[in-house]
């Protein structure tokens, strides 16, 4: 994993810097991608009243809070299978300023995490990779939040048989969203033979790539 070298951002969160100087999120910060790129690009208003995600990449808990923030509002339920390997990143999970539009949702995920009951929140951690994870993780996701390291760091995470398994785990009319990386943010997607396209999002920078699953 990269060394530690926590960056503060504009939006009030953090974000780590690696060893190659690549930042994780840049340093407007990971809000608006958290809700432009992966709950709204993962369409989670139009995916009903219980709706699964698997958040890889959880780190600090961004995406799934804006998911969680998404859902909350309208009153449905967040089935949430989230992956962080790495016992540092989540041992800082509580000591972040949440911005204000995150504070209350970040709360309750605090909560779930303890083990205490929150309405609407159904919340599994998995503290192992994804490649570890195998039989825990199931089938059937609405959504599927694939956010780690760009390729140039975490190579492991962007092979085609990888992203091609992923797929197979989406519903009919679920989607995987990614972050946009490089001059051909497409290619990792194309070549596992999934059909991808580049979502580009006002008021920043958050591109991301979307593969979706047809219904039948």
């Amino acid at each position: 994993m990269p060394q530690r070298d926590w960056v503060p951002t504009a939006d009030g969160t953090v974000t780590l810097r690696a060893a190659n100087g690549e930042t994780y999120n840049d340093l407007e910060g990971g809000v608006h991608t958290a809700f432009s790129a992966f709950a709204y690009g993962a369409s989670l208003l139009m995916a009903g009243e219980r709706v699964s995600v698997l958040d890889i990449g959880f780190g600090l808990g961004v995406n799934a809070a804006a998911a969680w923030a998404t859902l909350r509002d309208i009153g449905a339920q967040l089935v949430l299978t989230a992956i962080e390997p790495d016992p540092e990143i989540l041992d800082c999970f509580g000591d972040w300023p949440a911005p204000f539009t995150l504070r209350e949702p970040r709360e309750d995920m605090a909560k779930a995490m303890r083990g205490q009951p929150v309405k609407n929140l159904e919340m599994r951690l998995l503290k192992e990779t994804l490649q570890d994870a195998g039989s825990a993780i199931s089938a059937g996701y609405h959504a599927i939040f694939f956010d780690p390291w760009s390729p140039a760091v975490q190579p492991e995470l962007w092979q085609p048989e990888l992203l091609a398994d992923l797929y197979k785990r989406l519903r009919p009319g679920g989607h995987l969203v990614a972050r946009s990386y490089g001059t051909e943010p497409l290619a990792p997607f194309t070549a596992a033979g999934l059909d991808a396209e580049l979502l580009r999002w006002p008021g920043g920078r958050a591109e991301s790539v979307r593969v979706s699953k047809p219904k039948p």
